[in-house]
């Protein structure tokens, strides 16, 4: 078997064939894609529209400002490979958009479980995993360089972080994505410590000291 681009070279070099190069490549292609639409998914089935609303206009405010400093930067991509071309809106990477989808999907549900301490740490390392094998395939393939991933990376940051801080204050924490990714098996909680002031009132005046007690 021929090689015919960097991605094949790699691929053959860990003794892996056509069809596994496929199949990787076209994983690290839509991951991004597919894990919005499950996010998205979710909140339809939980019915929690305005979740899933909310993430969405994120990801357009994303795409938006993605756009903005793509043609700021105009850096541009290897249209000669395959899969540099599908999905793409223009000729340049920088930031590379995948790199900043992944980094605000991320970021958005990782703050939300740091605040509410409801965790799933199965689900981040599974998101990190998706993230660094698409832009290892993207590097490869010459789609993108370091500069695109870390741009893209500290955009998706920078968005997911002020959406979450937006909804937290809003005083509707419930939009978040809190407990929708909760199960025995792969979720734990930190409860947090709840204080209670107690006194005894007799005919509305208060007769004793006022105790403190944690739970």
């Amino acid at each position: 078997m021929i090689a015919t681009n960097p991605s094949d070279s790699f691929y053959l070099s860990y003794g892996m064939n056509s069809s596994a190069m496929n199949i990787i490549s076209s994983l690290a292609l839509l991951s991004p894609f597919l894990i919005a639409g499950i996010l998205i998914f979710l909140s339809i089935v939980n019915s929690h529209f305005i979740k899933g609303f909310i993430y969405l206009v994120g990801i357009l405010f994303l795409f938006g400002f993605n756009v903005v400093l793509q043609n700021s930067f105009k850096r541009v991509s290897d249209k000669t490979n395959k899969y540099c071309n599908v999905f793409s809106y223009n000729e340049y990477n920088v930031p590379y958009f995948n790199s900043a989808l992944y980094a605000y999907t991320i970021s958005y549900i990782l703050f939300t479980m740091i605040d509410t301490g409801i965790t799933n740490i199965t689900l981040i390392i599974t998101f990190v995993l998706f993230y660094v094998l698409d832009i290892t395939i993207k590097m490869i393939n010459g789609c993108c360089d370091l500069l695109g991933i870390i741009s893209g990376f500290f955009l998706g940051l920078t968005v997911g972080y002020t959406l979450f801080m937006i909804i937290k204050y809003s005083g509707t924490p419930g939009l978040l994505y809190h407990d929708d990714f909760v199960s025995n098996k792969v979720a734990c909680s930190r409860p947090k410590e709840q204080q209670f002031v107690c006194a005894v009132y007799s005919n509305g005046q208060q007769i004793s000291t006022p105790v403190v007690a944690n739970n």
